[in-house]
């Protein structure tokens, strides 16, 4: 099916999906933040818990990407050809969901490397949800200047 017709029949619905997809990890993300030092958050915010549930969604748009027709293979590897696969609407929607699935997994496994450094790491999370990699290069250069400063 051609991505214009998916577009045109579905557009609420690719709208509302990517908007589960966005706010999905936001409870555990509100948890790590807001609450880092409660017990429910210890139980609930680890990386082997949520983001393999949200892998079942991914799992799922997969299988709808397969129902509706793959889109067409690039034909060059040049960099237009290769960003031309991503205008499909549901394989937008997959490269989405793994990267909300993978900052959350990071941002998870950060939290308890600093819960067990007894470290508050709030605008490291917050940069981890919204900008990934960047969370963590944060948290690097803080355990470096902690390691450098003997702490």
């Amino acid at each position: 099916m051609p991505s214009w017709m998916i577009e045109l029949f579905a557009e609420e619905t690719l709208t509302q999906l990517f908007w589960i997809i966005t706010l999905a990890g936001a409870p555990f993300w509100g948890l790590m933040i807001f609450l880092p030092g409660k017990p429910y958050t210890r139980h609930l915010c680890t990386p082997y818990l949520a983001p393999p549930i949200f892998a079942l969604g991914l799992i799922y748009l997969y299988y709808q990407l397969w129902s509706v027709g793959l889109p067409d293979a690039p034909t060059g590897l040049d960099y237009s050809d290769q960003a031309a696969v991503a205008t499909h609407p549901l394989v937008l929607l997959i490269l989405w969901s793994h990267a909300q699935i993978l900052n959350l997994f990071l941002g998870e496994s950060i939290y308890i490397d600093a819960r067990k450094r007894k470290w508050s790491i709030p605008v490291e999370l917050v940069l981890c949800w919204l900008l990934g990699p960047i969370g963590l290069l944060v948290y690097a250069l803080r355990l470096m200047l902690a390691k450098a400063g003997g702490k």
